[in-house]
């Protein structure tokens, strides 16, 4: 038999984790999606309801109750939990960024080095005139044999 933390913590990682990675401001979780994921009977609707509705569970995930909708009763396979999802940020945090800015500034003690990367990308277009032409000078001599 499943117990309310284990109810709370399938919510948490199907529903309430995926709306965060794709930076959703709410995520809606209806019971009978929940009992169906965990093949629950659908008596055993209240006992979702209730693990969903508690403030652990809101506390635990940095969540805000926005609405309960359903019969009156709120206990239904039908009853649907909206909940927020309040940005989480660090003081002074930066919003993120892509991965790729990471590697800004990675080459420049090679390129140091090397004379500094203007002075490298200049030696190294020379380098290719010079074997665009030693290799025109091969085609020439080649085909007038």
């Amino acid at each position: 038999m499943f117990k309310a933390d284990d109810i709370r913590s399938h919510a948490a990682e199907t529903y309430v984790a995926p709306a965060r990675r794709r930076g959703d401001e709410t995520v809606a979780i209806v019971a009978r999606d929940v009992l169906r994921d965990l093949n629950l009977p659908g008596d055993r609707a209240a006992a979702v309801c209730s693990a969903l509705r508690a403030a652990k569970f809101r506390k635990e995930h940095s969540l805000d109750l926005l609405r309960v909708d359903g019969p009156p009763s709120k206990r239904s396979t039908t009853t649907t939990f909206t909940f927020r999802i309040p940005p989480v940020s660090v003081p002074g945090d930066r919003p993120a960024r892509n991965a790729i800015w990471k590697l800004r500034g990675a080459g420049k003690a090679t390129f140091a080095a090397l004379g500094g990367g203007e002075r490298w990308l200049r030696r190294e277009r020379e380098s290719f005139d010079e074997a665009d032409r030693s290799a025109g000078a091969r085609d020439r001599g080649g085909s007038s044999e």
